[in-house]
């Protein structure tokens, strides 16, 4: 899918300067997996029409989401909230990253 170490290298380049506060502050984070929105639910109705999720090394997740009317959002969400969310599901509907951080 997409082959970013850190969250620098999962926000596009023509993206960097207007989220340069996202970087500054998560830049470095290293990315454990990235997967498709709509293969997985996630989080709140509002982060429907994300496209593309990295998990983090530290258990939050960053979405990446392109609209031609609003152009790029990167929302992120943290890892309480996903512990919360995720689990209310069984382990086939999560993935294997995911897990993990329920383990934890």
């Amino acid at each position: 899918m997409y082959n970013a170490e850190t969250v620098s290298e999962f926000v596009p380049e023509d993206a960097h300067i207007e989220w340069s506060e996202l970087l500054d502050k998560h830049g470095e984070k290293k990315v454990v997996e990235t997967f498709y929105g709509y293969d997985y639910c996630f989080p709140s109705d509002k982060f429907c029409n994300v496209n593309v999720w990295a998990l983090l090394e530290d258990g939050s997740v960053v979405g990446m989401n392109e609209s031609p009317r609003n152009g790029w959002s990167f929302p992120r969400v943290g890892k309480r909230a996903m512990q919360r969310f995720y689990g209310r599901y069984s382990m086939a509907e999560k993935p294997k990253a995911i897990e993990k951080l329920l383990e934890s």
